[in-house]
């Protein structure tokens, strides 16, 4: 057990349900690690101060044990991600044209910039996040399936990661690259 509570030596009598904080204590590759479970939790999320040794026990500790084991310092939190604020879609389409298919050297990049603008041309001046929305990305289909094939659509939508209304996995990992490279 890493979780503990160092109030009994100093006079406290109900040690498990006083107000006085937790600590997590674990040794790994011979160095000990200590950390208040509250300074631990907040900045990875907890809303309020942790009070219940349970809650530290059954939620904390093994985020804890698992940043430890991982190699990373528990002391240092987490890098947060900025939010996409102000940046619209056709922002991030130019800069996702410039810094992937340009600078990646792709096959076709003029068949690519017009697959681009098709998605600039209905969704261009809405926020960026829309992108992960499904209703955002059925509007494109609408808008865009008429007088085409199925198979032109899902191409236009797959050149920035969106064949289905369920898969935003490439567009968020290409907007932290963005953000990667902007912060440099």
């Amino acid at each position: 057990m890493a979780v503990r509570k160092v109030c009994r030596h100093m006079g406290c009598r109900a040690s498990l349900r006083c107000h006085h904080p937790c600590y997590f204590d674990v040794m790994h590759n011979r160095k000990r690690w200590r950390l208040p479970v509250d300074e631990f939790a907040i900045a990875r999320g907890a809303t309020a101060p942790i009070t219940s040794k349970e809650t530290a026990l059954k939620v904390w500790e093994p985020k804890f044990l698992a940043e430890i084991v991982a190699g990373r310092d528990p002391r240092i939190p987490p890098d947060v991600p900025r939010a996409a604020i102000g940046v619209t879609v056709a922002e991030f389409l130019d800069t996702y044209h410039a810094n992937y298919v340009e600078a990646e050297g792709l096959r076709d990049p003029s068949t690519i910039k017009g697959r681009l603008k098709a998605i600039k041309a209905v969704l261009g001046d809405q926020p960026v996040t829309v992108l992960e929305k499904p209703p955002e990305v059925l509007r494109f289909k609408a808008a865009y399936r008429k007088g085409r094939e199925v198979a032109t659509v899902n191409r236009a939508l797959s050149t920035c990661g969106r064949r289905s209304t369920g898969d935003a996995s490439r567009i968020r990992r290409i907007w932290r690259q963005r953000r990667f490279i902007d912060s440099e």
